[in-house]
């Protein structure tokens, strides 16, 4: 009897949206090969396949992402850093090799960018606030919040295009305490990549303690009306 794969995946998200959890969760239930997440990055930190965007900004050859891509690796990908013509790249050769795609958004945009500007200050992207021994917070950068922001917002809008089979998944509905909420979103995720039903177990425990909860720093944070305002004024409040 042949045996059915489940499909691989790329995730597409931005910072500060549970990906990272959401990524290694769907690693140990897949079967195909897990790249490491953001495996794209280049300097500093570079990751694991860092040398195929830099060689892309050298010769605009894509052909690199075609063979990696060709083993159906599990890819998390946050655009943003990235040239939009390799983010492209990056999506058609994900199309190619029958990729499923899902993008992960955070509605909550005033909560990711504050856990964002934290995160910042902090000097530690992947920060649990919960495990971090914080007493004073500078204000946040609001101008350079909203300038990523915008980008974020524009390199999605150059990659969707690109993309055929994408199931939009909200951080929201991933780490809600309402228990019916919280799997019905896991088995759309399961369904989506034809995963086994039993890695909702796994989901489950991934997202047991809910997100960052950067609200608990929220009153450290000097100029909290100074972002609001801004996101009001952008028509993303």
């Amino acid at each position: 009897m042949e045996t059915v794969l489940s499909y691989a995946f790329l995730i597409w998200t931005n910072p500060r949206t549970a990906g990272t959890t959401l990524s290694a969760a769907l690693k140990t239930i897949s079967e195909h090969p897990p790249a490491e997440d953001e495996c794209f990055w280049y300097q500093p930190n570079a990751r694991q396949f860092s040398y195929i965007y830099e060689d892309w900004c050298i010769d605009g050859d894509p052909a690199a992402l075609y063979e990696v891509l060709s083993r159906h690796v599990l890819i998390k990908h946050i655009p943003e850093p990235f040239d939009d013509n390799f983010n492209a790249d990056l999506a058609r050769a994900a199309e190619y090799n029958g990729y499923r795609h899902i993008h992960l958004v955070r509605c909550d945009t005033f909560a990711r960018l504050v856990s964002r500007g934290v995160a910042e200050q902090l000097d530690e992207w992947h920060i649990d606030v919960r495990s971090a021994k914080v007493s004073k917070l500078k204000p946040l950068d609001v101008p350079h919040l909203i300038s990523d922001l915008r980008l974020d917002a524009a390199r999605w809008d150059a990659v969707r295009p690109h993309l055929s089979s994408v199931l939009t998944i909200r951080t929201e509905d991933l780490v809600s305490q309402n228990r019916e909420r919280r799997h019905a979103c896991f088995r759309r995720l399961l369904r989506f990549l034809e995963l086994p039903p039993d890695g909702l177990a796994a989901l489950d425990q991934a997202f047991a303690r809910g997100g960052h909860n950067t609200q608990s720093v929220w009153q450290l944070v000097p100029n909290l009306g100074e972002l609001r305002n801004a996101l009001i004024w952008e028509g993303s409040a």
